[in-house]
């Protein structure tokens, strides 16, 4: 036991190693990004690991904050009723808590450390602060800050579309600029434009979309919002109209019979042309 007990931040590290690891591929697709995010998750768990005097304080801090990372990825990409957020949505609550975990890891340091080293240990805390402020604030004013209110429209999650075979389908628009919130994404599908209308509305109310047949403009609409462990977007909206409804420039001319699925803002708002 005692040889455990000397030991215990590398046992300790497996686990911790295991769940992000697992965490950051199955949340994120590109191979870059899963390894960064690994990566920082791993790291945040185990500052609060090595930060623990002893095994008594550290597995029960190490362990909560697995749970805490687990319960925020669920709730952010199964929140009922919901299309997923952003992976920020449970990245930087994460952030807080294992921020959290350092400072009652570090608490019990001080609080066991000898009179004499204490000036030191707070003057390194000081200066991690500092580092740590500094760091949270490049991340939320740069281009992975993607939180809600900071003004920029997100895409609709590749998890929540319908599975579209190219060909037939073929992205023609794409406005992440819209200033709505929603990223306008506009996607070509071949026909028989009824056997596509009805196959896509029955594909998407397979993802939960409450995909229904307007009485005056006879369009497939369904809107919902973007919401995880934060509110997001209050809706964000699909429609399934023909495309002949387009007025397509000259060198995009759709084939006959085709079908556009339109993801934006707003259900049923048609643009004149493609974005």
């Amino acid at each position: 036991m005692s040889r455990l007990a000397a030991r215990w931040r590398l046992v300790a590290a497996v686990p911790v190693l295991a769940v992000t690891g697992w965490l950051a591929v199955t949340t994120n697709p590109v191979p870059l990004t899963t390894i960064l995010v690994g990566v920082l998750l791993a790291a945040a768990v185990l500052v609060a690991t090595a930060l623990a005097p002893g095994w008594r304080s550290g597995v029960p801090i190490t362990a909560l904050l697995l749970a805490a990372l687990v319960a925020l990825v669920l709730v952010s990409e199964h929140r009922p009723g919901s299309l997923r957020p952003p992976q920020t949505d449970w990245v930087f609550p994460f952030l807080g808590a294992a921020l959290a975990g350092w400072v009652a890891a570090f608490a019990v340091r001080i609080v066991r450390a000898p009179a004499d080293k204490r000036p030191k240990l707070l003057a390194a805390a000081g200066g991690a602060a500092v580092v740590l402020a500094c760091l949270g604030a490049v991340i939320a004013g740069g281009p992975g800050g993607v939180r809600p209110g900071n003004g920029g429209d997100i895409g609709i999650d590749r998890a929540d579309f319908p599975p579209l075979a190219a060909p037939p389908a073929r992205r023609v628009g794409t406005d992440c600029e819209t200033g709505t919130g929603v990223c306008t994404e506009q996607i070509l599908i071949s026909g028989p434009a009824d056997a596509v209308t009805e196959q896509l509305a029955q594909q998407l109310r397979a993802k939960g979309w409450p995909m229904t047949l307007g009485a005056d403009d006879h369009l497939y609409t369904g809107c919902r919002p973007i919401r995880g462990v934060l509110n997001w977007v209050d809706q964000a909206c699909a429609t399934i109209a023909p495309a002949d409804q387009y007025d397509w420039s000259g060198d995009l001319q759709p084939p006959d019979d085709a079908v556009v699925l339109t993801f934006a803002a707003t259900p049923g708002d048609l643009p004149p042309h493609p974005a």
